[in-house]
């Protein structure tokens, strides 16, 4: 841990990962206040951001998935969120040459970033949870609807190999000529 004489946290950025973060605060001026490693459960994400204040601003690299929960708790503690995109922290991560890609690096690379190009950032508003489920519910049907595309045009092109005219004859949107093909199995 860096500590620095009792400056105020402007920027908290956070590398998220599976199981755990890496956090690097900086104050207006720059300097880092502290680093952080830390696990990805509720407790040590408050205690971060306890620690960091509820005016500094947190910054993370992937908002959903692995990044969901630190926000979700960003929120809750009352601090503006941001999100750095992958292409931008990239470009960022090149005005630190030589230096090797870690965690604790990246986290720093973030809250500098979120310090000196706000125009990367992307804000983030706090969702209610059924906005969440919803965008859930909205994958999963596009997901539902792609794979029954992608089967129908399966179907056509096993008929069309099989028999151009029977393709022509089979309509794969009407189950009874589906269910007619399944009960005789193949060619």
């Amino acid at each position: 841990m860096v500590e620095a004489s009792g400056a105020a946290v402007a920027y908290l950025g956070i590398d998220v990962g599976k199981l755990s973060h890496s956090a690097c605060a900086i104050d207006a001026g720059g300097e880092v206040v502290f680093r952080a490693d830390l696990e990805n459960r509720p407790d040590d994400i408050d205690r971060l951001l306890e620690r960091a204040g509820a005016s500094a601003l947190v910054v993370v690299d992937q908002r959903r998935n692995i990044g969901a929960l630190v926000l979700a708790r960003a929120f809750a503690h009352g601090n503006p969120c941001a999100y750095l995109p992958g292409y931008a922290e990239k470009q960022a991560r090149g005005m630190f040459p030589g230096v090797a890609k870690t965690d604790a690096i990246d986290a720093e690379v973030i809250a500098r970033t979120a310090r000196g190009l706000p125009g990367a950032l992307r804000p983030l508003a706090e969702k209610p949870e059924d906005t969440a489920s919803l965008r859930i519910l909205s994958s999963q049907r596009e997901f539902a609807a792609a794979a029954r595309t992608r089967a129908k045009n399966r179907l056509r092109a096993t008929l069309l190999e099989a028999d151009p005219a029977l393709e022509r004859a089979v309509d794969p949107s009407r189950p009874w000529q589906v269910a007619l093909l399944a009960e005789f199995g193949s060619a």
